[in-house]
């Protein structure tokens, strides 16, 4: 066997290390001009990494080029000054450069070597390219893999007298793998990993090692590496040379920490995002073969978007808009996003989504974020029908008041400089008030009161205006205003509405004060005639019954005197003569009764029922003891009416009952009552309360044909003659005046010979003030 010389074995070690570094390594020679200075470099050595990334870069095999030829832009960049400096003045030193005309960044390690330099670089450009997109991705990352570098070691393996690896040593370090391990060159070279480094062991990158060196296979990995005073995040690359290994590492510390704060930050992020009620998502545009955008894929969602299709964010993540919202192809939202993307400009819209299941009204903001739209939108359907009502009801609110026959005119107050109101400025006024003052709309809104109707303050109309702006006391007053080309009657109503804003509400009432002036000639023309009918009821009362009483005493007289002188036929015409008078007598007692119900009317007061049917039994004792009656009374209510009326109505209507009789039949007479609704009372006229008392007279007497129940309420109306039953068939209209005077009702029911029923219904006022009821 060949023995290999020390120098060789260094020669191939090197060689090793620089073939499986993952740096690129440039020596360069210096060349000089006749005075010596530098006017290019040679390129003495290269290993594959240098080699490999230069000639993809420039398309030139740098073996045995020049600095000038393989990067001509060197001297513009400062490049060939650095090299230069280097080789000069013996300096070491370390740099990040950027090529642009090759757009990438290397970390740049100088040295001098003989008359020239060696170079080392490594790639950094994904570092930097990770570090500029964190910074660009809204400060959410921080810039990882800043000024990372490569450390390189060699290592031999120290094995036993088994050939078991037991540990392996240092045989070179270069000057990253110091500032990486914290420890110096002398620290490194020549000592055993196990001493420096015995963590290896425990995080398991010792059984890596062995594995390289026994296997020949590769292994590259990232590492957390804490302990031995180490407390990092390594990149590591493990190559096989010769009975060791050369170990390319990194740290990536910064780089790890950025990528787990990202972790951490996206994660917040969308926690954040899942808890905002807004919903939020970002779109990627899909292209078709000719570059034109046909639907968008999520890239990112929240809750609140995926809620619309129950599912969760991961699920819609990846897929493509059109399969969730399929509607979104046609409904317009494809097209906002695709000029959002192309505009490049913020949108905001209100949309009314109708399709796929949802009906909903959103508030969509969307913009364009690098190569992605962003949308938010947050759901405004509540609101949206809230406003959309409000339209609605504004534009009824709009029509009722245009179709009012009043005039309506809302006004603001219009103020001085020390805040007192002195005017009202018209805000808004209908079709009535612009016909009945006889100006246009343009004419009433925008203005003052007082320029529209200088001559207001002539009448009382504006200090009743002003004092309910200032006080937001109601008013309501009638008015005569002949100013301003007007000549009519307001009846005019003043509203507060809020802070001095008054409506004014008015009606011209010109026809209707005319109407009064003639109700009221009426009503005095009926005044004199009701004074002419209570004359006549004088007259009646007093002169006509005057005659009577002297017929009746002259015949008392006659019959007394004559009796024995003359002949019974004679006799009887004088009898006849007295029931005669006696007839007119009640005739025209009961027809002045009758007028004062129409004339007469009392105020009204509580009036108990049960003490007025009691007064009127003790006055018809007579009669029932004679005809042995048997009356069954049930308690009666206390009402609001005329009590001597009342007392007329139950007079009557006992009496006629006690009148009506079979002969040789006792009279039996039920008198009952009950609270009915007012919707249960028949033939009821007029406004009253909601209760009403059904107050029954029930008798077994001869009763009436069912055909003259409405016709025995008429004045003088009989169903039998004078010699059958007595009387001047006015009873029964007098209960009907009282019933109509009370705002009541009455029916009756009866079959013949067997007896009839009078029901008379008299409102429950309750609480009502009675002294309000005419």
């Amino acid at each position: 066997m060949k023995e290999i010389s020390p120098t060789q074995e260094y020669t191939d070690l090197l060689y090793g290390v620089l073939n499986t570094s993952l740096n690129g390594t440039v020596v360069y020679e210096a060349i000089r001009d006749a005075a010596g200075r530098i006017e290019d470099f040679r390129v003495r050595l290269c290993n594959p990494v240098a080699r490999k990334a230069i000639l993809e870069r420039t398309g030139h095999d740098i073996s045995g080029s020049t600095l000038l030829t393989v990067y001509p832009s060197s001297r513009e960049s400062g490049l060939f000054a650095t090299y230069e400096a280097v080789t000069e003045t013996g300096k070491t030193l370390r740099t990040e450069h950027y090529y642009s005309d090759f757009d990438v960044w290397y970390d740049v390690a100088l040295a001098k070597l003989g008359d020239g330099c060696v170079v080392t670089f490594i790639d950094i450009s994904a570092s930097k390219q990770v570090q500029l997109s964190s910074q660009h991705t809204a400060n959410l990352l921080q810039a990882v893999l800043d000024g990372a570098q490569a450390g390189i070691t060699s290592y031999l393996a120290v094995r036993d007298e088994t050939r078991r690896i037991i540990d392996f040593e240092i045989q070179a370090a270069n000057h990253a793998a110091t500032l990486i391990t914290g420890r110096s060159a002398e620290e490194l070279v020549g000592k055993r990993m196990l001493t420096l480094f015995p963590h290896s062991v425990e995080s398991g990158l010792f059984g890596r090692y062995c594995d390289v060196v026994e296997t020949g296979a590769s292994q590259r990995l990232e590492i957390q590496y804490e302990g031995d005073g180490l407390k990092t995040w390594l990149d590591l690359t493990v190559v096989k040379q010769n009975d060791g290994f050369v170990l390319t590492f990194l740290d990536i510390s910064e780089r790890k920490h950025a990528e787990l704060k990202q972790q951490r930050d996206k994660e917040r992020l969308q926690a954040v995002m899942d808890l905002a009620q807004t919903g939020i998502f970002l779109f990627a545009p899909v292209r078709d073969e000719a570059g034109n955008i046909t639907d968008f894929r999520f890239t990112n969602t929240n809750t609140a978007l995926a809620s619309y299709v129950g599912q969760t964010p991961e699920t819609l993540i990846g897929d493509l808009g059109s399969r969730w919202f399929p509607g979104y192809q046609t409904n317009g939202l494809l097209d906002a996003y695709r000029r959002t993307y192309e505009e490049k400009q913020l949108h905001r819209f209100e949309f009314h989504y109708y399709d796929d299941g949802i009906d909903a009204w959103l508030d969509i903001q969307s913009t364009r974020l690098e190569e992605e739209v962003l949308v938010t939108f947050s759901d405004i359907t509540i609101l949206k029908k809230t406003e959309l009502e409000v339209q609605k009801q504004a534009a009824f609110l709009e029509k009722v008041i245009n179709g009012s026959l009043n005039g309506l005119i809302a006004c603001d107050p219009v103020r001085d400089e020390t805040g007192a109101i002195v005017d009202l400025r018209i805000t808004l006024a209908n079709e009535a008030a612009s016909q009945m003052n006889g100006r246009s709309m343009e004419q009433l809104v925008g203005h003052t009161l007082m320029e529209v109707f200088p001559s207001l303050d002539q009448t009382r109309l504006m200090q009743v205006y002003l004092h309910t702006s200032r006080t937001g006391e109601i008013q309501r007053i009638e008015e005569y205003y002949h100013y301003d080309g007007m000549n009519s009657w307001f009846d005019v109503i003043v509203t507060s509405l809020s802070e001095g804003r008054t409506l004014i509400s008015f009606m011209d009432i010109t026809d209707g004060k005319k109407l009064q002036g003639q109700l009221e000639e009426s009503v005095s023309e009926l005044l004199k005639s009701n004074e002419n009918l209570q004359q006549f009821a004088y007259v009646a009362s007093h002169d006509l019954q005057e005659p009577l009483r002297k017929i009746q005493a002259f015949g008392d007289m006659l019959s007394q005197q004559l009796a024995a002188q003359v002949e019974p036929e004679q006799l009887d015409i004088i009898h006849r003569m007295q029931n005669a008078s006696e007839r007119m007598q009640v005739l025209i007692r009961d027809l002045l009764t009758y007028s004062r119900l129409t004339t007469k009317r009392e105020p009204f007061r509580p009036v108990d029922l049960q003490e007025i049917l009691a007064e009127v039994v003790a006055d018809l004792e007579t009669t029932i003891r004679e005809k042995a009656a048997q009356l069954t009374l049930k308690p009666l209510p206390t009402v609001v009416g005329d009590a001597l009326q009342l007392r007329q109505l139950f007079q009557n209507l006992l009496s006629n009952a006690l009148k009506f009789t079979h002969p040789d039949v006792p009279p039996v007479i039920q008198i009952t009552c009950a609270k009915v609704r007012r919707s249960e009372v028949p033939a009821l006229k007029g406004s009253g309360p909601a209760d009403y008392f059904a107050i029954g007279v029930k008798d077994n007497g001869i009763g009436f044909d069912e055909q003259y129940r409405e016709r025995i309420f008429g004045a003088f109306q009989r169903l039998h003659t004078r010699s059958q039953y007595a009387g001047t068939g006015i009873g029964l209209a007098i209960v009907k005046k009282v019933i109509d005077n009370h705002n009541g009702a009455i029916t009756a029911s009866s079959r013949r010979e067997e007896g009839a029923e009078f029901t008379v219904y008299l409102p429950d006022w309750q609480d009502f003030p009675y002294q309000e009821i005419t």
